[in-house]
């Protein structure tokens, strides 16, 4: 090589493993006369390039601008070398092992090349459930270690063949250093295990499959991150038997379709539902769902819409292949347990009700279950960020420094932990830590994501509430290693969280933060769930909220709705508290009055979650016999009205602050369905009249509080999950002239809780070290 006049080192920080980072610089290196080498370096990617200055600016500008799909260049840093001896060649190296921020890279869907070989005939790959390239396949679910190689992985006990290997080594090839590659050859294998006993070859182990979902059966299936139960989606005895063998009597199910063609005869699908379905993430979607579907209706009972998500690995692909319609897809396990991974745990799990199971020798290193999205408001909301998401990097809000390494705990519900220092890495959703095995399940994945980011806290932060084995696990973490903890308040973590995930720097002013949910401790002692904080990531105030109520029976209260409208009618006339009320019909409300007036078992709270809940029991809709079952059935039922009307929830002044009262709401609500108004209506009317207070409310307090500078609202917590309030309420604040911050990446619910709980900690031992 001639004309040698610089050399130059490039680090390259963020998502920049396991995207075909090295084979696009390779392929850059030679097309601007380049030589050097790269190689992964801990998290990093680290270039050496020799040649002329113009070329590799050039070379370097083409990396910024164009990087690989699914890549995230969260930093590039130069340092010049010296020229002399520069190489003859560019060449791809082996990695180094650094202890540095380490990047993991989420799982990714089965490409449209891949795609393509998988049903050519012609193709050495042809009806090869392990298809995969640079650009797809399991990352995170097959990792053991990192840096992102294959000797790291599920893969490392497959030796590449000849072919395979001269695929990984040809630079002109799409495979070029592709860690999952694999073929018949060499690669896993997949067997179909049933009561007539196993069958080891490909073409036979899909068609018993196949053959055994036709007949109306339920199979097992080995997923990437977990192992599934599967069932003809049309078939309502099948649908019946895998509720009975989950036990999940009532909740939703999501549905696998072959491609977006045979989702759009299912449900409507806008352009952004559609390219979140087709997105290397490959999420379940809510979606709208068509009346005249030919499905059954023991998926979603009540519901308006469908969890939709579409074939995202070559297993999928064949299966559907052979079938007519799609199939129910959900994770094997029992509520509240881990789903399965080990297939002899899910051969035990099985066996009474299932004809087979379609399995395979790759193990599952890493387990994550499927991410949950919905559209709203013209954003892309996760509603459980797991496969094809986390633990993907969150970029910090500008102004954090990174000093304060954060492990923070989360909440009990729809957990997921933070890893929080100089990025913010949201564990996959663990879900709710009531049962014994999915807290040691836990407490084990706190230990493996830490050591597989190299991560190490120097604090701890939690919930407040002393109860939750989130809290009572970090109490046991500080007293091991000697680190502080610091208890964060749970509408302040939720309030941070959405601040967090808009970006929202941590200098800016304090805005008003709209913290809805089901309940949450609050710090005078009651339980909130319907909040207007004034919040930064350091600092809240309490300024209005819902007006408080009694819960008569306590946590029993979540799980009968008709015990908070009992409360939110109570008067000594039980006769008229009951009229116009079936779900009051043949209630015990004579003890129920006696234990109201005794305050026993009648904690206060402020919760939006069980005004839904109460709403619901006035229209009789039934207990909850999920987490928000009654809530869900209510905006089902308001999607289905076009009524332009809604009822009065005024802003009142308290000791506390201001509220907003439910006074009118209950005659308003008794007036309607004596006069023979529609549920649907009268759903409406509650929905467009609660977004309507709120921003009532929000105008008020622009005018009271000279803190709040910028007219901005947040909407936060579990209730936003509900498109149709999140979207009436973001119009009525627009209309009055506010900006509105909605959650992008992280959950509104508490699966985001943590990313609130490490920003507050973090920005507060940032402001001690300061003031020192």
């Amino acid at each position: 090589m001639t004309g040698i006049s610089t050399a130059l080192e490039v680090s390259l920080t963020g998502l920049v493993q396991g995207v075909g980072m090295r084979p696009m610089i390779y392929r850059l290196s030679q097309s601007n006369g380049l030589t050097g080498e790269v190689f992964n370096c801990g998290g990093e990617v680290t270039i050496r390039w020799f040649g002329e200055r113009s070329a590799i600016q050039r070379a370097l500008s083409e990396l910024r601008d164009h990087p690989p799909l699914g890549a995230q260049i969260a930093g590039i840093a130069t340092r010049d070398l010296s020229a002399s001896g520069a190489p003859h060649k560019f060449a791809v190296c082996p990695s180094l092992s650094e202890k540095k921020a380490l990047q993991l890279m989420p799982d990714r869907a089965l490409c449209e090349r891949c795609l393509g070989e998988l049903f050519d005939p012609a193709d050495r790959r042809y009806y090869y459930p392990f298809t995969h390239c640079t650009e797809c396949g399991p990352r995170y679910t097959m990792l053991e270690t990192l840096p992102w190689d294959r000797a790291n992985t599920s893969l490392a006990e497959f030796p590449l063949c000849k072919h395979c290997e001269a695929e990984y080594h040809n630079p002109a090839d799409r495979r070029f250093h592709a860690e999952p590659i694999a073929c018949p050859a060499c690669g896993p294998a997949i067997s179909y295990r049933s009561p007539a006993g196993d069958t080891f070859s490909i073409e036979s182990a899909m068609t018993a499959a196949i053959a055994a979902l036709n007949a109306g059966e339920i199979i097992a299936l080995q997923g990437t991150g977990c192992f599934q139960l599967a069932c003809k989606a049309n078939n309502d005895l099948a649908i019946s038997r895998l509720r009975a063998l989950k036990n999940r009597p009532h909740k939703p199910l999501a549905i696998l379709c072959v491609n977006l063609e045979q989702a759009k005869s299912i449900a409507h699908i806008s352009q952004q539902e559609a390219e979140a379905l087709r997105s290397p993430a490959a999420p379940i979607v809510l979606l709208r769902s068509r009346k005249d579907h030919a499905l059954s209706t023991k998926l979603a009972p009540d519901m308006a819409r469908l969890g939709i998500m579409l074939a995202h690995t070559p297993l999928h692909h064949l299966l559907l292949a052979g079938l007519d319609h799609p199939i129910v897809l959900t994770s094997a396990n029992h509520p509240g347990q881990p789903s399965l991974t080990d297939p002899a745990q899910a051969i035990e799990f099985a066996s009474e009700q299932i004809i087979g199971m379609l399995w395979h020798n790759r193990a599952i290193k890493q387990r994550a279950d499927d991410s949950l999205v919905q559209l709203v408001a013209n954003t892309l909301q996760p509603l459980r960020r797991a496969r094809g998401y986390a633990p993907a990097p969150l970029p910090l809000p500008p102004g954090f420094d990174g000093q304060a390494r954060v492990l923070a705990l989360g909440g009990q519900e729809k957990n997921a932990f933070c890893l929080f220092g100089d990025q913010a890495v949201l564990s996959p959703w663990v879900g709710d830590l009531d049962s014994p095995a999915l807290r040691q399940d836990w407490t084990a994945l706190i230990e493996r994501l830490s050591t597989l980011q190299g991560f190490t806290a120097n604090q701890l932060a939690c919930d407040q509430h002393p109860e939750y084995f989130s809290t009572r696990h970090a109490q046991t973490l500080a007293e091991a290693s000697g680190l502080q903890v610091q208890s964060i308040w749970h509408h302040h973590a939720h309030a941070a969280s959405c601040l967090a995930d808009n970006l929202r720097p941590l200098s800016a002013a304090p805005i008003l933060c709209v913290c809805f949910d089901g309940s949450g401790l609050g710090d005078d002692g009651t339980l909130w769930g319907g909040e207007f904080l004034l919040a930064d990531y350091r600092h809240y105030r309490r300024l209005g909220h819902l007006q408080t109520f009694p819960l008569v029976g306590g946590e029993l209260a979540a799980r009968q709705p008709w015990r908070t409208l009992f409360a939110e009618l109570h008067t000594p006339q039980l006769d008229q508290v009951a009229c116009g009320f079936a779900a009051l019909t043949d209630k015990p409300l004579a003890s129920l009055s006696t234990q109201l007036q005794a305050g026993v078992n009648c904690p206060a709270t402020s919760s939006v979650g069980r005004l839904f809940d109460a709403v619901a029991a006035a229209l009789d809709i039934s207990d909850n016999h999920y987490e928000g079952q009654a809530a869900m059935q209510l905006e089902a039922l308001a999607n289905a009205s076009r009524c332009d009307s809604a009822y009065s929830l005024p802003v009142v002044a308290l000791d506390s602050g201001l509220s907003l009262s439910t006074a009118e709401l209950w005659p308003s609500i008794r007036q309607d369905l004596q006069a023979g108004a529609s549920r649907e209506d009268i759903a409406r009317r509650f929905h467009k009249g609660l977004a309507q207070a709120i921003a009532a409310m929000a105008t008020a307090l622009y005018g009271q509080v000279d803190e709040w500078t910028e007219q901005t609202v947040a909407l936060t917590g579990g209730v936003f999950q509900n498109v149709t309030l999140t979207s009436l309420t973001e119009q009525a604040l627009r209309e009055k002239g506010f900006q509105v911050l909605l959650h992008r990446q992280v959950p509104a619910n508490d699966g985001g809780l943590a990313l609130g709980q490490a920003c507050i900690a973090a920005a507060r031992s940032q402001l001690a070290e300061e003031t020192l």
